[in-house]
């Protein structure tokens, strides 16, 4: 019995250990996923700077402002696309690209949770389902080797033989044995007889 005690223990180990691992894999995939998004902003402020600079150069050097404007406000629209922005999708600035990047994360992040959801119960329930295994069959392998090396007692009287008349335990009574001559009143006897004196 203490082998079964120790094996529910082993299991609880085991799904303990599968846990940390799956968080450990999450924790990974989500700082890694962090990493990418502020690559991302770092590359979009960078060619934010890079357009700016590019206009202040158009202009410069003589090119006309409704066109320079026009070429300016594409190039910035086409940087990064702020969700629900469609008029003036050029005009972002730090604040919306921060708001894009806590947005960007929190996708991202549902992902990386979705995809790992699956193999992460599976996992634990591989877990469960051989711990119990392995109980059951060392429960039923303990059990049957108890019945067998029980001592059986060979002068064990039995319940309907023990019983007696005023005995609490009712005698076993089979169907064959029953009849209506047990239940009859016994036989009228002579009355008394009168003394004659």
């Amino acid at each position: 019995m203490i082998t079964m005690a120790l094996v529910s223990i082993l299991g609880l180990m085991a799904l303990t250990v599968v846990t940390a691992v799956f968080l450990a894999v999450r924790s990974g995939r989500l700082a890694s996923t962090a990493g990418s998004v502020d690559r991302e902003v770092g590359e979009a402020l960078r060619r934010a700077d890079d357009t700016d600079a590019a206009f202040a150069d158009a202009l410069e050097s003589g090119i006309p402002l409704d066109r320079a404007l026009e070429d300016y406000h594409r190039a910035r629209a086409a940087i990064i696309t702020i969700p629900g922005r469609t008029a003036a999708a050029w005009n972002w600035d730090k604040t919306d690209l921060a708001a894009w990047r806590a947005g960007e994360l929190s996708r991202r992040g549902d992902a990386v949770n979705r995809r790992l959801l699956v193999p992460a119960l599976t996992s634990a329930l591989l877990v469960v389902a051989l711990t119990v295994t392995v109980v059951s069959v060392q429960y039923s392998f303990f059990s049957a080797e108890a019945v067998e090396n029980a001592p059986v007692a060979k002068d064990t009287p039995t319940q309907a033989s023990n019983a007696l008349p005023s005995s609490p335990v009712a005698p076993k009574v089979l169907p064959d044995t029953l009849t209506l001559d047990r239940f009859a009143l016994p036989p009228p006897s002579a009355p008394p007889a009168e003394d004659s004196e």
